[in-house]
């Protein structure tokens, strides 16, 4: 008489994943979420990523793992550029490109970056360039190009990377936190790069210090003796423009205009202090968005991240009053009213 010893299916072999599979599956659910914020619409490269990203694997046979993710998206209504062009009326896609312009008030913002900021943060495709193209020149005109330490780019070689981390703090000239961070992100992802750059600034030495030395010793004798050092080329990071292009300039922009509308005044002790409290708070929760967007990533735990800028006492203060006013998120365009909310009750 045969017996089932394996009752469960569990085997050695990564699971495999039908249609019917994917309402009890939240992990994924998430992920095809996240391709669809990418504007990853290839049901062959969807397949591939979830396999080497997740090691999900659809179905065996070629033809009905690709047919699969094609269930699972329309199961989730998440929907191809195509269809959602032609289904959408003029207006409302007017209005989701004209809300990701209000989002970009310093004007930086192409027509690709548009496009990916509508699927990113309204979960929709646009397939039209020319229909997001013309409703941008329809409004207020972009301004000129300010590209930053682009040494390499006008000869046609950026070299772009993956952000690792993202931290607001109380000064970035200061080497003892540019080292502390690097070693966050040492500690983080278990070990040293195989060749790191900064530029040449003093807040910067001590971790030059801290890692050629040792990255010559690992290099040299432990992971890579076949590398010479003096022939490492010396890579040179473009990403941080796109942190003041899409994310700093802006920043800039919503900050300054609560001192343009009145609720901020720099010169009062009390408006500064809770400014210092409350804006840190949001800029690490934006700069999270702002890494997810270009890593196509999900953001690190960010509990208990946040570096002091007032006295803990009054952080305690200010987490107090902003959790008491029911907010469900913080964001740019709503700082400047929350801020106004909990002065009175901080202060009065």
């Amino acid at each position: 008489m045969l017996h089932n010893r394996n009752t469960g299916g569990k085997n050695q072999h990564e699971p495999i994943y039908t249609h019917g599979a994917l309402a009890e599956d939240e992990t994924l659910i998430k992920i095809l979420n996240t391709y669809h914020k990418e504007r990853l619409v290839s049901n062959k490269k969807i397949v591939a990523r979830l396999a080497s990203d997740h090691s999900i694997i659809m179905s065996l046979a070629q033809d009905v793992h690709e047919s699969s993710v094609k269930r699972c998206y329309k199961a989730l209504g998440l929907v191809g550029k195509g269809p959602t062009t032609c289904a959408l009326p003029h207006a409302v896609k007017e209005q989701m490109v004209v809300d990701q312009l209000n989002r970009d008030p310093a004007k930086q913002h192409g027509l690709q970056t548009i496009m990916q900021k509508v699927a990113f943060n309204q979960h929709t495709h646009l397939t039209n360039r020319k229909f997001a193209s013309d409703i941008m020149h329809l409004h207020p005109l972009c301004g000129g190009p300010a590209m930053g330490h682009d040494k390499l780019y006008k000869i046609g070689l950026p070299i772009w990377a993956k952000w690792l981390g993202a931290w607001v703090v109380t000064s970035n000239h200061i080497g003892k936190i540019i080292v502390y961070l690097f070693l966050c992100l040492v500690e983080k992802f278990g070990g040293l790069p195989l060749q790191a750059s900064t530029d040449c600034g003093s807040e910067t030495t001590k971790e030059h210090d801290l890692v050629h030395p040792n990255l010559a010793i690992c290099t040299s004798t432990i992971f890579h003796p076949e590398y010479d050092l003096d022939d490492l080329p010396a890579h040179i990071y473009l990403s941080w423009v796109h942190l003041r292009l899409d994310w700093g300039d802006n920043v800039v922009c919503f900050f300054n205009k609560g001192i343009e509308d009145g609720p901020y005044n720099p010169n009062n002790a009390q408006q500064y202090e809770l400014c210092k409290g409350l804006w840190p708070k949001l800029l690490l929760t934006d700069l999270d968005k702002f890494m997810e967007f270009h890593n196509g990533d999900q953001s690190c735990d960010r509990r208990g991240a946040l570096l002091d800028f007032v006295a803990p006492e009054f952080a305690a203060q200010c987490e107090e009053a902003y959790n008491s006013l029911g907010m469900t998120r913080l964001t740019l365009e709503n700082v400047w009213h929350v801020f106004t909310a909990l002065y009175p009750l901080i202060y009065q």
